[in-house]
């Protein structure tokens, strides 16, 4: 056992400074973190929740759910501030190659239904995802040969996406205060 707790806290920067835990929940691999405009906060991997502190609702995201739409392990969390949609970034095991597509789903904020989105071969994954204001799709990839990749996927009924290379380590994505990653 490795005894991760997810704390979900809020800061009152005071003075005197206060933090007050507002939710507090055993996990493993605790990953990413999003905040719709509801209020509520969404977290990913074993368990990922939804969690309103100002309603109190709380929703465990059930892992079948997210395996019946084609993600076995789940990397990052992120939502559309238009319609409201939860796009789930990881990836699945392909069967018939054993190696890993990296694999985007959405949660349709009307029926609360998951379903595949986008899948990527030419990448073992989808780490950190963040959706811009337009509704594009940016999320950090990995691919086979070990560097990572910084995808656009631009939304529609076939969603298409761009690649730009990164080279160096790790790398992060964020929505500016204009609304672009």
């Amino acid at each position: 056992p490795n005894n991760f707790e997810i704390h979900v806290v809020r800061i009152d920067p005071g003075p005197p400074a206060a933090v007050e835990t507002m939710l507090c929940l055993p996990t493993e691999y605790p990953q990413g973190l999003a905040g719709a405009s509801d209020g509520s906060i969404w977290t990913t991997w074993l368990p990922s929740v939804r969690f309103n502190p100002a309603t109190l609702a709380f929703e465990s995201i059930l892992l079948d759910d997210l395996y019946a739409a084609g993600l076995d392990s789940v990397s990052d969390v992120a939502i559309d501030s238009v319609d409201g949609a939860v796009y789930f970034s990881g990836n699945h095991l392909e069967a018939s190659t054993l190696s890993t597509v990296a694999t985007v789903i959405r949660r349709d904020p009307g029926t609360g239904a998951y379903a595949p989105y986008l899948e990527e071969p030419s990448l073992r994954g989808f780490g950190e995802i963040a959706v811009d204001a337009a509704g594009s799709i940016v999320a950090v990839g990995d691919s086979h040969s070990g560097s990572d990749r910084v995808a656009r996927i631009d939304p529609g009924a076939s969603p298409s996406i761009a690649f730009f290379d990164q080279a160096g380590g790790p790398v992060d994505v964020a929505i500016d205060g204009d609304g672009t990653a």
